[in-house]
């Protein structure tokens, strides 16, 4: 009985320990600049979580700028910047020390259509998309906590 209680015991700190993080709802049917949006995600704890807003193609995501790094309780209050071009290829990336992973992508509107076509029309260079995607990466913007 008492190796029962120890295995068991045992057992339930490996899965708390073991618990990947996952983003549970986010806005699947795209955002609007300018409006808030609830993210929740798991698991729903006081340690602080990252989010950083990515772009692209899902095999080659860019970072455009970490909303917050310290996120609790699983919950993310996240306001859309108005300035952010019209894309149909959007993802969220939660991070928690090595854990990663991602929201599936979604579009945007109601944006800056002419950093869109600006950006639409302008040729990538192979090398700086390369160093964007090994590298790893910060920004200098306010966060939202």
């Amino acid at each position: 009985m008492r190796f029962e209680s120890i295995f068991a015991g045992a057992a339930l700190i490996a899965a708390a320990i073991a618990q990947n993080i996952a983003i549970n709802s986010f806005p699947a049917d795209g955002v609007v600049g300018g409006r808030t949006y609830e993210v929740t995600y798991s698991p729903a704890d006081d340690v602080p979580t990252t989010f950083i807003l990515r772009q692209g193609p899902s095999t080659n995501l860019n970072t455009i700028s970490t909303l917050t790094t310290s996120a609790t309780g699983g919950k993310f209050s996240w306001t859309v910047d108005d300035d952010l071009p019209n894309q149909p290829n959007y993802a969220l990336e939660i991070r928690r020390g090595d854990q990663v992973n991602y929201s599936a992508q979604f579009g945007l509107t109601g944006g800056d259509d002419a950093v869109s076509s600006a950006a639409s029309s302008a040729p990538a260079s192979k090398a700086s998309s390369a160093a964007a995607s090994s590298a790893p990466h910060s920004s200098s913007a306010a966060s939202l906590d």
